[in-house]
Order: C-alpha cells, then sequence, then structure tokens
C-alpha cells in the first residue's frame, strides 16, 4: 500500500518543492526573518514584541489576518490556509522590518519593559509612548 521506493522518492521530491508566486516570496521573507531573528539580527516575535506592535498590527494587517481566520472558519484541515497564514507572517515579519529599522531603540525598550512586566500595558505607557512618537500609525 505504500508502493515502491522509487515511487516514494517521487512523492518526497514533490513535497521539498519550493512554492511559486506570492506564496514562495512570503515563505523566503517568513525563512529569512526566522534565520535572522536566530543570529539575532532581527527582532524576534516574542510575545512582548507582538504586544509591543500590536497597534501596527491591527493596522497593517488587519485584512490579511480576516482572510486567514475567515479561512480556518471554513476549512479545518490545516493545509488548506497555509496560503492565507504565510501572508500572515510575511505581513508581521515585513512590519518588524520596518519598525525595526525606524525605531529599533523605541522598539527595544517597550518590548523590554512589556517582557519585564508580564505584558502589562499599564507599568509601560512611558515606554509605549516614547514608541508611538517615533513611529506612529
Amino acid at each position: 500500500a505504500r508502493g515502491s521506493l522509487s515511487e516514494r522518492a517521487v512523492v518526497s521530491t514533490r513535497s521539498r518543492e519550493e512554492p511559486r508566486g506570492e506564496e514562495a516570496r512570503a515563505e523566503k521573507r517568513r525563512r529569512a526573518t526566522m534565520s535572522a531573528a536566530a543570529t539575532g539580527e532581527e527582532t524576534s516575535a516574542t510575545s512582548s514584541v507582538l504586544f509591543s506592535v500590536h497597534k501596527h498590527l491591527q493596522s497593517k494587517c488587519a485584512s490579511r489576518s480576516a482572510a486567514y481566520l475567515a479561512c480556518k472558519k471554513n476549512d479545518k484541515n490545516p493545509e488548506a490556509c497555509l496560503r492565507e497564514g504565510n501572508a500572515v507572517t510575511a505581513c508581521m515579519a515585513d512590519l518588524l522590518g520596518d519598525l525595526k529599522s525606524k525605531c529599533p531603540k523605541e522598539l527595544n525598550a517597550y518590548a523590554e519593559c512589556m517582557d519585564y512586566r508580564s505584558n502589562t500595558f499599564d507599568k509601560c505607557r512611558r515606554e509605549q509612548a516614547a514608541f508611538e512618537e517615533k513611529c506612529p500609525l
């Protein structure tokens, strides 16, 4: 039932083919972001970073996020929404890259405060104000 070794090799090769078009670009950005994050070159997407940039994420990535959530609601198959999920990840990676280049000091200070204060906004208002002043919506 599993097929011959050569049949399995063909299937295995097909599964490793690179995605094309927008999906390929999104995957390339995602891999670059994860690689950069691993080497410390990029702000990684920890919970404190995501909490810190949540307003920017809502503003920039809302339509992609809505498309992903609609897809997940309509299809329970995890593979059905990979394209939409990759679009959300790419949007987030692009946004983090933009913010890192425009206001790295303020973003890091805000994220570090959020991390230290268990993602409690009320305790990081000074850092939030500095971040939002330097990188407005």
